[in-house]
């Protein structure tokens, strides 16, 4: 195998790099241009590419590449035509570049559940045959650009991860942070589910449909069969952190002025907020559940890490990096 990866700086990306050259695969990562210089394991190659501005890049990033990563995306915008610009187009000039190559590369597309949308109620989690019926801006791209890699001719596979967490990970970072508080505020109510993959799983269900070829042409979900509430997500942390402070689940009204703050600050800046109010409107769904049957049944995968290992692993990360106070 030699993979080339986009989207390698960030969360799950940066660990799929790490397995791999763990193996001894070559590698090859994509920048885009004028972007800070990747932090990567020794023995992995950079190119530049502009995949918005269908930039063929250097030519040497494709030769003899036989598998493609794509996890490059853009997950926080306040501009819904930003998300299409990273994630439709991205993907469109991407898929027409490779398909020019004489022996195309297989594509792995990291997807999103929010591709698919929330499900309808705690006892039918999404499957792979369900309509996808996303129900933001950012699931709509998301969703958009699988059907562009679908339709592409390529040989291709669709992920779908559900919530991923693990060390390096900052969305279930600010929980963490949050029972560190003598307050812990809480966005979404306690009784709300969701479903959750450590992102060592994540890479595992990823390496493993990139070499089978029962995997060619279908979508996966990727959860780990232990569905959770955001009660019990806290309780967990928790557990690791060895705290459990008086828990307030902020009214919706003043998460979305907080929000709209969070937009206009980050406008200023020129960056990405961490909260939007479309990421409010997602959190309005009780049931963010899916299931990963078919995963389970075409390839005979299983999740190695049960949520309470997930958890103590991260947390012990997340302390050796700094991030919280040891």
């Amino acid at each position: 195998m030699i993979a080339v990866v986009t989207g390698a700086s960030g969360f799950i990306g940066s660990h799929l790099v790490e397995s791999l050259r763990a193996d001894g695969i070559e590698v090859r990562v994509l920048r885009r241009p004028g972007s800070a210089a990747l932090s990567m394991p020794a023995g992995v190659t950079a190119h530049t590419l502009d995949l918005a501005a269908a930039d063929a890049g250097e030519a040497s990033v494709w030769r003899d590449a036989t598998h493609v990563f794509h996890l490059a995306a853009r997950t926080r915008a306040i501009d819904p035509a930003d998300f299409v610009r990273a994630n439709v187009t991205g993907t469109s000039n991407l898929t027409a570049l490779l398909a020019r190559r004489s022996t195309p590369p297989r594509v792995v597309y990291v997807s999103s559940q929010a591709a698919a949308g929330p499900a309808r109620s705690a006892e039918t989690p999404l499957t792979d045959a369900d309509v996808a019926r996303p129900v933001d801006a950012y699931g709509r791209s998301k969703h958009d650009a699988e059907s562009v890699v679908r339709a592409s001719g390529l040989p291709f596979v669709v992920v779908r991860p559900s919530a991923v967490y693990g060390p390096r990970d900052r969305d279930f970072l600010q929980v963490f942070q949050q029972l560190s508080n003598p307050i812990a505020l809480q966005a979404s109510p306690a009784w709300h589910r969701l479903s959750l993959i450590h992102v060592h799983d994540v890479v595992a269900a990823l390496r493993a449909v990139a070499t089978r070829e029962e995997a060619l042409g279908r979508t996966f979900f990727v959860e780990d069969g232990s569905p959770t509430t955001w009660e019990r997500v806290y309780d967990d942390i928790g557990v690791v952190l060895r705290r459990s402070p008086p828990r307030l689940t902020v009214p919706a009204a003043v998460l979305r002025l907080a929000a709209v703050g969070s937009e206009f600050l980050a406008g200023l800046r020129g960056d990405d907020p961490l909260l939007t109010r479309a990421k409010l409107d997602l959190a309005r769904h009780p049931y963010w559940l899916c299931a990963a049957s078919a995963l389970r049944d075409v390839l005979g995968w299983q999740p190695r890490i049960t949520q309470a290992q997930g958890w103590a692993s991260t947390g012990a990360w997340y302390r050796e990096a700094r991030w919280i106070r040891a």
